[in-house]
């Protein structure tokens, strides 16, 4: 019986606390045709001494890529994804973690839906200092407990967010290029946009890893939250370059993108750049949308700011189910 490779590609930079743990989740993974491809971005921590400790120990199984200095994140996942061989990729951040059985099931599902190019499933979000258990990703994120299987339009949903160390996908499935190296955050989106065009994403209703909240996660990066509108919209011209089909999509995240950046601006008092996003929603037609902006921002008053400058995980669930609820029915 032929039995399907997995690819595990870990993109690692200055995880030197995460790294070892990281590695030895996917060691005693319960399936044992794999591969770890760590891909070390410049890291000037001891992250590269740690793991050449693993490549000497487990010479046949992890294959080691590193760069003299740091490039960028999708520089990094370029580098794992030339060094791959195997039928699916599955990946996994330098910090978080994988539970004993999630690559065999994932192996499973994928081996009998021909349909699907790529699965994903839940994980428990913990704080790396205490080991303090915060919830299901899912519902921290999403405010819904179960992820929903779909295709490409899931991607074009920001209020749906799956968790990139969650993910498996077939090898085929992937753009030749990549990812795209002009986009500094928000590569992974296109890319997915890119592989879930050819099919849809099963989903296995378990949690099968757990994410790691810490002090420097990237997405609480403040540079991405400054240019996090902006990398968006850089995204949809590409793909409107690339996919006008998808045009419909484009639109509705752009709008969604915009009822966003107006609250981010209101809660900041921003008022002229509020204003004129305001005046961007009903110039595109979407007057709903500017008037259930100036709703939300009004009903919520003094405590937006606090809202809206927390990490998402951190928010109410309510209120992460409100804006989903708002970000789908405008």
């Amino acid at each position: 019986m032929r039995h399907a490779y997995v690819s595990v590609i870990i993109p690692t930079f200055n995880q030197q606390d995460f790294i070892r743990e990281t590695i030895e989740s996917v060691i005693v993974q319960t399936y044992p045709y794999l591969e770890i491809i760590i891909t070390d971005d410049g890291s000037t921590d001891r992250t590269v001494p740690i793991i050449q400790e693993y490549t000497e120990a487990y010479p046949e199984k992890i294959i080691f890529v590193t760069a003299e200095r740091n490039t960028g994140i999708a520089f990094n996942l370029n580098r794992g994804l030339a060094a791959h061989t195997g039928e699916f990729i599955a990946w996994l951040g330098g910090d978080d973690l994988m539970l004993p059985d999630k690559i065999a099931k994932q192996v499973e599902l994928m081996s009998r839906r021909p349909d699907v190019v790529g699965c994903c499933h839940n994980a428990i979000v913990f704080q790396s200092e205490d080991g303090r258990e915060l919830g299901l990703f899912s519902e921290l994120y999403s405010g819904k407990r179960m992820l929903k299987e779909g295709g490409i339009e899931l991607f074009f949903n920001p209020g749906y967010k799956m968790l990139p160390s969650t993910m498996m996908i077939r090898s085929s499935a992937c753009p030749k290029h990549g990812f795209d190296e002009r986009l500094k955050y928000v590569n992974d989106i296109l890319f997915d946009i890119e592989v879930f065009r050819q099919g849809r994403c099963a989903v296995i209703q378990e949690t099968l890893g757990k994410y790691r909240r810490h002090g420097r996660n990237v997405t609480d990066s403040p540079q991405i939250k400054e240019t996090a509108y902006e990398e968006n919209l850089m995204l949809l011209g590409i793909v409107q370059a690339r996919y006008p089909e998808l045009g419909r999509l484009m639109r509705k995240r752009r709008l969604i993108l915009t009822m966003t950046e107006a609250v981010r601006a209101r809660s900041r008092n921003d008022f002229v750049r509020y204003t004129n996003l305001l005046m961007s929603l009903q110039a595109d037609k979407s007057r709903l949308r500017a008037l259930g902006t100036r709703l939300f921002c009004f009903l919520f008053g003094s405590s937006l700011s606090d809202m809206v400058e927390r990490p998402t995980h951190a928010m109410p669930h309510w209120f992460v189910r409100l804006v989903n609820i708002i970000r789908r029915n405008l």
